[in-house]
């Protein structure tokens, strides 16, 4: 059995549920949605392939002032040929997820899904294995970018990790971070994005974002010392920055 759809949740939408004995999966498309987890909450973006395993319960939002969330999402009984390429890398009990990245990745994994999605609004014959064909094809393709990405970190990529990490409390320019790997801007760029799957950039402020949540829940520091321990001069930008990556206020981390 599986169901699929192609579908645009408007902001404010919130959804909780179980999936007995199936699996689930979804490509965002353009937004993303809140997923609360007990471990914390983790926010979907575009090209975010998530699987969630078989009986989890899942609870998801979208952002009351965010934007819609476009996604075409799966549910299905798993056929054993199909469970081994599901085993994204984990990020939560029972959640599994790949950001595919890579802008030809992302279409031609998009245009499978798409395709899977399609057979079965056609209700073709032999629908199903045409649909699962097409899920694992989409899914060889991840784990084939997965596995080709597991080489060893340049040096200079984990030298910037440790200068960022130094420095989560003070303004970061990329020069210097370069000049303190030993290398040019563009170069420094280049191998971050290729070990990290992220801008070097949008690294550094989800790691503060991680770190100002660890300190808000310990309740012993206002939102504007918070702010200021993790590099942000302007105590309003934090907020704003916090609730776009959190999907809250950081006052709410002490509730």
């Amino acid at each position: 059995m599986i169901i699929s759809s192609h579908i645009r949740f408007e902001p404010g939408r919130h959804v909780e549920n179980t999936l007995p004995g199936e699996w689930a999966l979804s490509l965002t498309l353009e937004g993303g949605g809140i997923y609360s987890h007990p471990q914390g909450e983790f926010r979907t973006k575009r090209g975010d392939l998530l699987v969630l395993e078989p009986s989890v319960c899942f609870s998801w939002r979208v952002s009351r002032k965010g934007p819609p969330w476009e996604v075409v999402w799966f549910r299905f009984s798993a056929p054993d040929s199909l469970v081994p390429w599901l085993r994204l890398p984990r990020i939560r009990e029972g959640h599994r997820l790949y950001a595919v990245t890579d802008p030809v990745m992302f279409r031609r994994v998009r245009r499978l899904l798409m395709k899977a999605h399609g057979y079965g609004a056609r209700h073709l014959a032999l629908c199903e294995p045409l649909m699962f064909n097409a899920l694992e094809e989409a899914f060889l393709w991840c784990q084939t970018e997965i596995a080709g990405s597991r080489r060893p970190r340049d040096p200079r990529t984990d030298a910037a990790l440790r200068y960022l990490g130094a420095n989560l409390g003070r303004p970061v320019q990329i020069r210097d971070v370069a000049r303190a790997c030993g290398v040019s801007r563009t170069r420094l760029l280049t191998l971050f994005r290729l070990h990290m799957g992220m801008p070097l950039m949008r690294y550094l402020e989800e790691e503060r974002m991680r770190r100002a949540r660890q300190l808000l829940k310990t309740g012993m520091m206002r939102v504007k010392e918070v702010a200021r321990e993790v590099g942000y001069a302007d105590q309003k930008y934090f907020a704003k920055r916090f609730k776009r990556f959190f999907g809250c206020r950081p006052t709410r981390c002490r509730e």
